[in-house]
């Protein structure tokens, strides 16, 4: 069987070996996936010396030649460049990420600025018995890669990419691919709960190549971190620490292909500051709404002097949701303060409309101005509920979620103290100076 590597590349020759002294034989020069060899073009000609039609090898016979060296005839010895190994089963890929900078976040373009550190770490057989510092001797382009990338980076971003190697205590070779990518990325906000939202802030990893040959996990043996201290928009929003991710297969991005390829979305999250919009908007609505009821000071009997001081208050409530979408990208549901706002609005339209009714009741004065002193408190009543039920909705739905990421984050200091102990505080301080080193 014979699997399609790139183009630029000879076939590779898959053999199934059932000897276990054979696998032995050809330990280091192949790499054996189970019962599984993989040899390189220029070794077909030996291969096929043992090699049956049906693909399997069979054992070499005890008579053998002898090099004057006296050495058994065996595939020349030659380095075996990893962009041939392709092994049937599922590589898995770890995923780590540090937020080094997050920039401004954009509500109005649904998009955010971040300098990010992304980290890949999978396992290379071929590489065991290599070092850290033998990262410079190979030559990386011949090496297998996940192939991944970041789909939701908007433009060209800043990418600079370097890859080192990791020896377990075992001895199991991992190959340590890091980038550091600075750009904009896409979000989708969620704005219903506006101003009083919490957004994740995303950074979406896909691979390029199968789900059946990569599967992309989040790294277990170290953390990703937020670097809180460095965010720029830290005057409208508050960043949490903890990062959270989610395996998203898919397949949209490439059209082409009917496979399904591999993603994980890293996640951390950051929560508006609400007071200006508090400050600016909705206490002054409140204020105008409350100067509505002041017109029903002004005598029953000059309807055109109620009616003129209502409709400037409602002009008035109409310049603020103007200045109010200018801060909002067009969507198609309405926020806490849309809701808010026009609750308002509503509520001065009815003392509008209430003016001018009672203008007509003429007839009977005693029970027109019964009438007007009932409807006086009636809309005071209401405009009380409203706000009420306003201000107890977004405590328990949309304050809930800032008690969640708050919960999440001492859930997350709490794993890093598991892992790292007292040097947690270290590891975050020195986190951005190892980076700027490595890439500079």
């Amino acid at each position: 069987m014979e699997h399609k590597p790139p183009k630029d590349h000879g076939p590779v020759i898959e053999v199934r070996v059932h000897e276990p002294e054979i696998r032995n034989k050809y330990q280091g020069e192949v790499l054996a996936v189970g019962n599984t060899l993989y040899h390189m073009p220029a070794w077909r000609q030996s291969l096929n010396d043992g090699m049956a039609n049906t693909g399997e090898y069979s054992p070499p016979k005890k008579k053998s030649s002898k090099h004057k060296s006296g050495h058994r005839d065996r595939p020349p010895k030659e380095p075996m460049p990893n962009a041939f190994i392709h092994s049937k089963e599922q590589v898995t890929v770890h995923i780590k990420i540090v937020f080094l900078k997050v920039g401004e976040i954009d509500t109005i373009k649904e998009h955010y600025n971040a300098d990010i550190f992304l980290q890949a770490r999978w396992r290379d057989p071929s590489l065991d018995g290599a070092t850290k510092k033998d990262s410079d001797k190979v030559d990386w382009s011949n090496i297998w890669t996940p192939r991944i990338h970041v789909q939701n980076a908007l433009g060209e971003p800043k990418i600079s990419t370097w890859r080192e190697i990791k020896t377990d205590e075992s001895g199991h070779a991992y190959v340590l691919e890091k980038r550091r990518l600075a750009g904009t990325f896409a979000e989708n906000l969620e704005l219903k709960q506006f101003p009083f939202d919490t957004q994740d802030l995303s950074v979406f990893v896909i691979s390029e190549l199968p789900e059946a040959e990569v599967d992309l996990v989040e790294e277990d043996k170290e953390m990703s971190i937020v670097n809180a201290q460095s965010f720029i928009d830290a005057q409208e929003w508050k960043l949490y620490e903890h990062i959270e991710s989610f395996q998203q297969p898919t397949s949209k991005e490439f059209v082409n292909s009917r496979y399904k390829h591999s993603g994980i979305l890293l996640q951390c999250r950051a929560s508006r500051k609400p007071g200006f919009f508090m400050w600016n908007i909705l206490l002054i609505t409140a204020l105008i709404c409350t100067l509505s009821f002041c017109t029903f000071a002004v005598s029953r009997d000059k309807p055109q002097n109620r009616l003129q001081l209502s409709f400037t208050l409602v002009l008035t409530a109409v310049a603020f949701k103007f200045v109010l979408s200018q801060s909002l990208p067009k969507i198609s549901y309405l926020t806490y303060l849309d809701v808010y706002v026009l609750l308002s609005m509503v509520l001065l339209y009815v003392v509008c409309i209430w003016h001018a009714v009672i203008s007509f009741a003429t007839t009977d004065v005693q029970l027109a101005e019964k009438m007007d002193f009932i409807a006086f408190i009636v809309l005071i009543a209401c405009y009380s509920v409203c706000q009420i039920s306003f201000v107890i909705n977004v405590y328990f739905q949309a304050l809930r979620r800032r008690r969640t990421m708050n919960q999440k984050d001492s859930a997350y200091r709490e794993k890093a103290r598991r892992l790292f102990g007292g040097e947690y505080n270290e590891k975050r301080k020195s986190m951005r100076s190892f980076i700027d080193r490595r890439t500079n």
